[in-house]
């Protein structure tokens, strides 16, 4: 092989290697592209989950404080001092039409019998021993009673908010009492969840999970597993940033279904002196459906890539082969080329050397 030989050799194994080298820096520029995107895309929605569960909470907030005033302003009603009981259902049942969110209302005098209430059948009923009654009845302030299920909100978990009756001595003349049902604020959530899904679409499946101060859940969209689990105690990571941060997301892998999950998660401010109010708010969806939408672009945008640069990438290779072919033929024919004019001179001195050879014959016959 002759040094152009070579020289052209090494050419065409650069020309590959710098494809080759092209191609990998393609793919990795990509790869890192693919991945940039994906966390962006994960943060944004993250951010939106986060900002969707914190006004979820300052809804949660404006309710309970609602409630909590309702109460304290129903016991400075004459009706309710004067025990007037055909007024006192009557003014019950009003402040239910005007407020759906009440479960149950309720009256009682200074011995703790139920003496009015939008549940005719509890009416009689002694609730002397109940907690709510003995708290406002000792401390004469109105008190707030964590969401628990009791036979008083028909066996639902419930928010209790119970005041004082004062007369003009300021002397106990019973409480009025109501029960807020979870399910009531479970429609703020799903309220906020369908928003989001209007935004995304159907593809992007949401859920949500209402939590107390414990973790304990009071709220599910899924398994509606009510004070059955704690999240805080099986170490979900949304669960217990709770109160470290008003709001924010996370990333996390979900307790059941064992996939990657983005949670936004909230906490509410609640009512001073109350702390069991201080509930987390956590709203989530899959990772996987937040980055198809992404990932199916991506592909639709290789595919066309690849038909485009596949064909080209053929075009090259074909060409290439082409011109080694071409130039292993040139170098064929030099070959012969020099072998033909090799063999002309050596032809050449021989027939030299016959008629020289000839030429001092006949001279030396003269």
């Amino acid at each position: 092989m002759t040094v152009s030989d070579t020289t052209t050799s090494r050419q065409y194994s650069w020309l590959w290697l710098l494809i080759s080298m092209l191609l990998i820096v393609t793919l990795t520029i990509t790869g890192i592209a693919l991945h940039h995107l994906e966390t962006r895309m994960v943060a944004a929605t993250g951010e939106s989950l986060s900002l969707a569960a914190l006004g979820i909470a300052e809804k949660l907030d404006a309710l309970t404080l609602e409630r909590y005033m309702d109460v304290q302003m129903l016991v400075r009603a004459r009706t309710f001092q004067e025990h007037d009981t055909a007024a006192m259902v009557n003014y019950l049942e009003w402040m239910t039409s005007a407020s759906p969110v009440y479960e149950w209302l309720s009256v009682t005098d200074a011995t703790g019998r139920i003496v009015a209430s939008t549940d005719l059948d509890s009416i009689g009923k002694d609730r002397s021993g109940s907690q709510w009654f003995q708290e406002v009845r000792d401390r004469g302030v109105a008190q707030i009673d964590n969401a628990q299920r009791s036979e008083d909100s028909h066996g639902l978990i419930a928010l209790a908010f119970t005041a004082a009756i004062k007369g003009p001595r300021n002397e106990f003349l019973g409480v009025v009492t109501s029960r807020v049902s979870v399910l009531t604020m479970e429609d703020i959530l799903m309220h906020h969840v369908a928003s989001l899904q209007e935004q995304w679409g159907t593809a992007m499946r949401i859920e949500y999970q209402l939590i107390n101060r414990r973790g304990d859940v009071i709220a599910d969209s899924q398994l509606r597993e009510e004070g059955r689990i704690n999240l805080k105690e099986m170490g979900l990571p949304s669960a217990r940033l709770l109160g470290a941060f008003r709001h924010g997301f996370v990333k996390e892998q979900h307790l059941r279904r064992q996939v990657e999950v983005v949670t936004g998660y909230a906490t509410t401010k609640g009512i001073e002196g109350y702390p069991a109010l201080e509930w987390g708010v956590l709203v989530r969806v899959d990772q996987h459906d937040v980055l198809v939408p992404i990932r199916e672009f991506l592909l639709k945008l290789g595919l066309v890539g690849a038909a485009v640069t596949v064909p080209t990438l053929g075009l090259l290779v074909w060409i290439t082969k082409r011109v080694q072919r071409e130039h292993l033929l040139a170098q064929q024919g030099n070959m012969l080329a020099k072998e033909v004019e090799v063999s002309l001179r050596k032809s050449e001195a021989h027939t030299k050397r016959i008629v020289e050879t000839a030429l001092d014959a006949f001279i030396r016959s003269e």
